[in-house]
């Protein structure tokens, strides 16, 4: 479920498993460990700022960051909890088909055959939703 919160749930096909989330207070942590992180993550994440120096300066704090976490406490960055969850049936295994427009292998039931020709969506143009950093979009 999209509901852009920095956790993920792991769960067996059962539905039971944790909930791990990132403490709201974790870019404090990452910011005492590296103070430069936070100011640069804003200029070039955030305001989009993509100035090649800028850019090149965020690349290496984030490394730094990154091996930063490394001495921060599990307990410091996240919260656990046990978890039951409703889990979706397995994805339908269906036979293969090649598109004769680009050559790729693709699920039939994601293709369509016009003129004797086996197409997939993408070669005909037919949208499907996707996923992108504001949520699943439908067209």
């Amino acid at each position: 479920n999209d509901y852009g919160k920095n956790a993920v749930t792991i769960a067996t096909r059962k539905g039971r498993g944790f909930r791990v989330r990132a403490k709201n207070d974790i870019r404090k942590a990452i910011g005492r460990s590296v103070p430069e992180f936070n100011p640069l993550f804003e200029a070039v994440v955030v305001e989009k700022n993509h100035s090649p120096e800028l850019k090149k300066r965020f690349g290496e704090v984030s490394r730094e960051a990154s091996f930063g976490l490394l001495e921060i406490s599990f307990d410091e960055m996240f919260e656990v909890r046990e978890a039951q969850v409703e889990v979706p049936d397995y994805a339908p295994i269906e036979e293969s088909a090649v598109c004769d427009e680009c050559g790729e292998i693709f699920m039939s039931s994601r293709g369509l055959t016009k003129n004797g020709r086996v197409a997939c969506h993408a070669c005909m143009n037919i949208r499907h939703a996707f996923l992108d950093g504001y949520g699943i979009h439908c067209h």
